[in-house]
């Protein structure tokens, strides 16, 4: 079997900053606004959003990640539901 004398191999790879967000971006309807890793400065992906009840009121907490250092940050936002749970 012949070896390909076309590859290339880089052994110093930089890595390449993450492109600043416009302030203008909106979320997609019905998601939360993904925040900032406080470490690395870059975008956190979503993981999890659960309902959370507690004394009468309920709120959804989102968990995301950062898939750069793998911190977890989780946001809170309230509830809107139509109908009452009895």
């Amino acid at each position: 079997m012949r070896l390909r004398a076309n590859l290339k191999t880089a052994f110093v790879v930089e890595p390449v900053p993450a492109p600043e967000r416009q302030t203008q971006d909106k979320p997609e309807s019905g998601r939360a606004k993904p925040p900032r890793c406080p470490h690395c400065n870059i975008d956190t992906l979503w993981y999890q959003s659960k309902l959370q009840r507690q004394n009468g009121s309920s709120k959804i907490v989102h968990s995301f990640h950062c898939p750069n250092c793998a911190m977890i940050v989780q946001t809170e936002e309230p509830s809107r539901q139509a109908l009452r749970v009895i």
